[in-house]
């Protein structure tokens, strides 16, 4: 969410996460595949970037903000946060039908939906 969320959505300005090197689940994701061998030549780069200093970030946030959103990283993220909530969903079927079952549904899809 960090990386494509309008910010009054998010409640942070898009990077920011990436900036303070804060790890989440994109950049796991890139240094699983780099330990696994699997990094492709964006990943290469994306890794690169992360590993620079604060300042390089900084200047680079932008290029680096494009890659990481369009990598596949991305859409692996959007299939693992679909799957929890999948999940989470299930569990809340044992609740009977009211408001405190319907926020939480909501708030479960909010997690998934609110970074489109």
């Amino acid at each position: 969410m960090d990386l494509q969320a309008d910010s009054d959505i998010a409640g942070k300005i898009p990077g920011t996460d990436l900036l303070e090197n804060v790890s989440t689940m994109p950049t796991l994701l890139l240094a699983e595949q780099k330990r696994a061998g699997m990094l492709d030549t964006a990943g290469e780069e994306i890794m690169r970037m992360l590993a620079a200093s604060v300042e390089e970030r900084r200047e680079q946030l932008p290029r680096l903000l494009d890659l990481l959103s369009h990598h596949a990283v991305v859409e692996q993220t959007r299939a693992i946060a679909e799957e929890y909530c999948r999940k989470g969903l299930a569990e809340l079927e044992i609740l009977p039908a009211g408001e405190v079952k319907a926020a939480l549904t909501d708030f479960a899809h909010m997690m998934v939906d609110r970074q489109q």
